[in-house]
């Protein structure tokens, strides 16, 4: 479309709309069933005024008025764009609310906005997508400025390759670190060499994908580096994953040989060879290294992420890739031999990587924590204390788990700590501010969050923390060496600094595609318009630049969400849920609760009777936990929006009942009427009776994690994890917790609230009051004006006009008193 004919439209929508502009705005806010906020215009929050009267005075029979110039400095709205025409000349007068924008954010719009009249005055038959926001010396600071990343790293090389260097200098230092035990560089090297050489045997080829699934152990490691080193690309399997997901990942990888744990292989009837990684006659024979095969452009690993169309995907990500931002790390975050790093991370997810591999790069060990460890606080910080653990990696929800139990027993139990990485979801402004609580500005610890898709390697943008920050998000950085990031509008042009748009990467770093599906690759891995020969991925993820060159993160363009760090395709979800016969509609979302952890909540319209229960145990079946709902709310219909699709932003809050398909049984004794309590409090569910399941309900394994601490906290009772796990009714814990302690507990008394003779102010009331407190003269509540009148003014009549309002309007006769 052109400007011009743009341009006619919007005269003619606006010709139509000034038809209605008698309707009282009042009747319209009611009408549309808006809450009013005083904080902002309840419609609108953008106003554009011009002034075309050529007027200055106005008189009325004996009188004259004109308006009484004075600078206003309050801002009605957030931004007011008023323009006066006066003798041919256009005034414009930009107002903002400083609160919301910088002085220098606005002198840019103003910049842009020029830059775009100027451009379709020249050219009215210009289309809408070919007008340029930015000059050119902006689109170069954009495109090449911000993403000078050039760095030698050894590009020659493959990740077995520089382990084996690292073995050579120091065979003897200990490598790895699993419960009481430790193995050596050599000896981690010379299984590794002989179990590479069986698999070789077995016709084991360059960019062949191979299986692993095992729970986190030396024979973990061991698998890993055997698969690399016979010249294949590791698939890693969660073996708690549903036995449907687990076969689809089998066969659409089309694996022919699968590394399993001894209590694995006789779990499920596979039809790929398995090789059971505790058998010791597996580690016999030569131990020296192979004949290295690989080249750096071959695959290193395989992951499969959430996917839209029902199914996980396989992303292929090659071995210089992965050294390249292990290379990036350790020249920014150094380690040596004195670091120990904490293996965490479930190494089906691309965060792993940087945890099995970068320790060696810099000669330092590798602390394995145990199985299901990683989702307790406690554990986590036993394991920092017991193993002088350097640098860990979180996802935002456990950090701040990790840091109330910090906060509890104390801060120097995690005193050796040099390397505080999150990423995963984004890291706000309570986490960070929390840090600076617990650590002082003179701490040597680092603090760093990390952003990147599974599709870019690890991570591709990275921002130091080094004071807290007044946004609610902490930026996600700059672009990591070798790797670019372009923020683009969907003609793919490169957008003005601080206004949002769509994250682009390009570099090393990028994956090579999808396993098996060219459809998804061409969409999602595109040709790059700024450099011949280079690929970007498409991220669906909203973004905006910062004037310093940070990227600042801001929500998903697609149904993709982060959940505790999971990657998630809500796609996939409700394509799961509509294979129940019973689901007729369904739409799955993201929502946050009152701490911004974000939880997944599923809209359902049913066709026939189905409980909770049943939708949770379907889902089980596909599904890994992390991607089951919290709640799941039933609705006679779904909501539209005026072009007939699904209105999302019309779904209903959950209400905090949940339908588990248990009988509804009121407590019993003390116990169970302060778990119900500590249980509604963490869930957010108002009516939990004594039989229903806490996963049911909603529960994870991080909220079990606070159910802990609440009822140590509140009963003076240690409860393991694995309890809540293996008794997850209300009846069934207070039973373990009467039994363990063998003694009386009591209910806290509840406080009863009085009714006093008052009515109590509104939210937005209490926070016009408070404000008033501070500036008790302040006029910032009002909304002055000022004319000057020339002639005779009848005083009484005047008066009567004022008094006349003041009858018609209550907020002229409220009052406010202090009780």
């Amino acid at each position: 479309k052109s400007f011009a004919e743009f341009f006619t439209e919007v005269k003619e929508n606006t010709l139509k709309a000034f038809e209605n502009q008698d309707y009282q705005f009042e009747m319209l806010v009611e009408k549309l069933g808006l809450q009013r906020d005083l904080s902002h215009n309840p419609i609108f929050d953008v106003a554009f005024n011009l002034q075309n009267l050529n007027k200055s005075e106005v008189a009325e029979n004996s009188l004259k008025f004109r308006p009484f110039a004075n600078s206003n400095t309050i801002s009605k709205f957030d931004i007011s764009l008023g323009g006066a025409v006066t003798d041919r000349i256009i005034s414009l007068s930009l107002t903002y609310r400083t609160k919301l924008f910088k002085r220098e954010s606005m002198e840019r719009l103003l910049r842009h906005y020029i830059t775009i009249l100027n451009t379709v005055v020249d050219n009215p038959g210009i289309r809408l997508s070919e007008i340029e926001m930015t000059s050119i010396k902006e689109r170069d600071q954009l495109l090449y400025e911000f993403n000078r990343t050039e760095t030698a790293y050894p590009e020659d090389k493959t990740i077995h390759q520089l382990f084996e260097e690292q073995v050579e200098r120091t065979p003897d230092q200990v490598a790895v670190i699993f419960e009481d035990q430790t193995m050596t560089h050599h000896k981690l090297n010379e299984k590794s060499n002989q179990l590479a050489a069986k698999l070789r045997t077995k016709g084991i080829q360059r960019d062949e994908i191979v299986g692993i699934m095992i729970e986190r152990s030396f024979e973990m490691m061991i698998g890993i580096l055997s698969i690399l080193k016979a010249g294949g690309a590791y698939l890693p399997i969660d073996p708690y994953y549903p036995e449907e997901r687990i076969r689809y990942i089998l066969n659409d990888s089309d694996i022919n040989i699968l590394l399993i744990g001894a209590d694995l292989t006789d779990q499920m009837n596979l039809t790929c060879e398995q090789i059971d990684l505790t058998d010791e006659t597996l580690y016999c024979g030569d131990g020296s290294d192979l004949e290295m095969i690989n080249r750096p452009d071959d695959l290193a690993y395989v992951l499969y992420t959430s996917g839209s169309t029902g199914k996980p995907k396989g992303v292929l990500v090659e071995h210089s890739s992965v050294i390249n931002t292990i290379s990036h790390l350790q020249k920014k975050y150094p380690l040596d031999s004195s670091d120990t790093l904490l293996q965490s991370t479930v190494y089906t997810f691309d965060a792993s990587v940087r945890e099995i591999f970068w320790w060696f790069f810099g000669g330092a060990k590798c602390c394995l924590l145990v199985q299901d460890d990683e989702k307790n606080p406690k554990e986590i910080v036993k394991a920092i204390e017991k193993n002088n653990i350097t640098l860990v990696k979180f996802v935002p929800v456990l950090l701040n788990e990790v840091f109330k139990e910090v906060e509890a027993i104390g801060i120097d139990k995690i005193s050796s700590l040099r390397y505080l990485f999150v990423g995963g979801e984004a890291l706000n402004r309570k986490l960070v501010e929390k840090y600076f609580e617990l650590f002082d500005s003179a701490s040597e610890l680092r603090f760093c969050n990390l952003y990147g898709p599974s599709e870019i390697t690890i991570h591709c943008t990275e921002y130091e923390i080094t004071e807290s920050i007044v946004r609610l998000y902490a930026p996600i950085g700059k672009p990591i060496s070798n790797d670019k990031v372009y923020i683009l509008d969907k003609n793919l042009k490169p957008v003005p600094i601080g206004v949002p748009g769509e994250i682009y990467i390009s570099g090393v770093g990028v994956a090579r595609e999808y396993l098996n599906n060219p459809t998804l690759t061409e969409e999602r891995f595109i040709s790059s318009p700024f450099e011949s020969g280079e690929r970007m991925y498409r991220s669906g993820d909203l973004g905006r630049w910062l004037p310093d060159g940070n990227i600042e993160f801001l929500d998903r363009v697609d149904y993709q969400v982060k959940i505790r760090g999971f990657r998630i395709e809500l796609g996939e979800i409700e394509s799961q849920l509509l294979k129940h016969d019973s689901v007729k509609e369904v739409v799955v979302i993201d929502r946050a609760d009152q701490n911004e952890n974000k939880y997944l909540c599923a809209y359902l319209v049913l066709d026939g009777e189905i409980t909770i229960t049943d939708i949770r145990n379907h889902l089980a079946k596909e599904l890994p936990e992390y991607m089951i709902p919290l709640h799941f709310v039933i609705l006679d219909e779904m909501p539209l929006a005026s072009n007939g699709k699904i209105n999302r932003k019309a779904l209903p809050e959950p209400e905090g009942i949940i339908i588990s398909g248990s009988e509804y049984v009121v407590p019993t004794n003390a116990v169970e009427e302060q778990l119900v309590d500590i249980w509604s409090e963490i869930l957010g569910v108002k009516k939990i009776g004594i039989h229903d399941n806490f996963f049911e309900l909603g529960g994870h394994s991080l909220k079990a994690i606070q159910v802990i601490a609440q009822v140590s906290k509140e009963l003076n009772v240690e409860l393991p994890l694995r309890e809540i796990f293996k008794t997850p009714t209300i009846k069934e814990l207070a039973e373990y917790i009467l039994k363990a302690e063998k003694k009386a507990y009591y209910a806290i008394k509840k406080l009863k609230r009085t009714v006093d003779g008052y009515y109590p102010v509104s939210s937005a009331q209490k926070r016009m009051f408070i404000v008033n407190q501070f500036e008790v003269n302040s006029t910032n509540y009002n909304m002055p004006g000022a004319m000057i009148i020339e002639g005779n003014v009848d005083l009484a009549r005047l008066g009567e006009v004022f008094t006349a309002l003041i009858k018609r309007h209550e907020p002229f006769r409220t009052s406010f008193e202090m009780v």
